[in-house]
This record gives structure tokens, sequence and C-alpha cells, in this order.
């Protein structure tokens, strides 16, 4: 499957681009910042990175994103800073996306789970 990105917007609309360059993805994770958009997801394959934005609670970006093990897909939850989330969809977008997820939260029996209902 070929990338694309997804943005959703603070009114909740959503869009998906097939095409995008590395401008497009500076401008989502600038707009996630600046508070235009309050999803910005990114996929890849197998991979995906989808950020939502803090809000008044808590301005920090929860990030979740899949890491293909060779059991099965994993999927990891972190929060961070607006500058951090941008580099993060960067890396992605160029294929070098590689955190350390031992400080991750590890949620993919808790999305099973949710799957299942």
């Amino acid at each position: 499957q070929a990338p694309y990105l997804n943005i959703t917007d603070g009114a909740g609309a959503s869009r998906k681009y097939d095409r995008f360059s590395r401008r497009d993805v500076e401008l989502a994770g600038e707009g996630l910042a600046s508070g235009k958009y309050t999803v910005v997801a990114l996929f890849a394959g197998s991979r995906y990175l989808y950020l939502k934005a803090g809000d008044k609670l808590d301005g920090r970006v929860t990030v979740n994103a899949s890491r293909p093990d060779p059991d099965k897909l994993r999927v990891f939850e972190t929060k961070c800073t607006d500058r951090q989330a941008q580099t993060w969809l960067l890396e992605m977008a160029e294929g070098t996306f590689d955190p350390d997820f031992s400080q991750w939260k590890d949620i993919t029996k808790k999305l099973e789970k949710e799957t299942k209902k």
C-alpha cells in the first residue's frame, strides 16, 4: 500500500492525501503545533504514526506508532512536545523513524481488546 497522509482539522473534517511532499509533512506538523489540526497520521505500509494534539489539561502530543515485529504488529504510545512530534513525522516520511520503544507504553493488548468489542 502506498504511503498516505491523513489530517483532521479543529472542526473534525478529515482529508486524506495520497500524494504529498516533505513540505506537506512539515506543514502538517506545524498545523498540529499551532492548533489548526487536531490529528495528523502518516501511514506507510504496516507502519504508521498517529499524532493527536494536546488539550488545555496537557499540551503534549499523544503519539501512537506501530512496529511490525516477527510475530505480530505492535502498537506503542507516548506523549511528547510539538517539536519532537514534528521530527518523528518527518522521520516517518523519510523512512528513518526508529525510536527507542522501550521508553514507550505497549498498547497492543489494549487495542486488541477494543477491536474485539
